[in-house]
């Protein structure tokens, strides 16, 4: 399987578990530096799906921009999460 089937399948199942629910959603620009070998500047977004306080569904998507070998480079970087408050389970 290639990275975009992968990618099609993992939001397809995040999307029908928040149809089920009613979810809250937040928008969220991130902007920051991220060291990897290299120095890169960080700018993407983020949504954050909260469900009560149970359970917390993050997507994000972002381009690390920088130099490398003397070449401007583009790294895309994508994030999902899902944190569980065990304390309210």
């Amino acid at each position: 399987m290639n990275f975009r089937t992968v990618v099609a399948v993992l939001s397809l199942f995040l999307l029908s578990t928040l149809v089920k629910a009613q979810y809250t959603m937040h928008k969220m620009i991130s902007v920051g530096y991220t060291y990897q070998n290299q120095s890169f500047g960080e700018v993407g977004g983020k949504l954050l799906f909260l469900k009560n306080d149970d359970v917390i569904y993050r997507l994000g998507g972002s381009a690390m921009m920088g130099s490398v070998d003397s070449k401007f480079a583009i790294m895309p970087k994508l994030q999902a999460d899902v944190l569980l408050n065990f304390e309210k389970m």
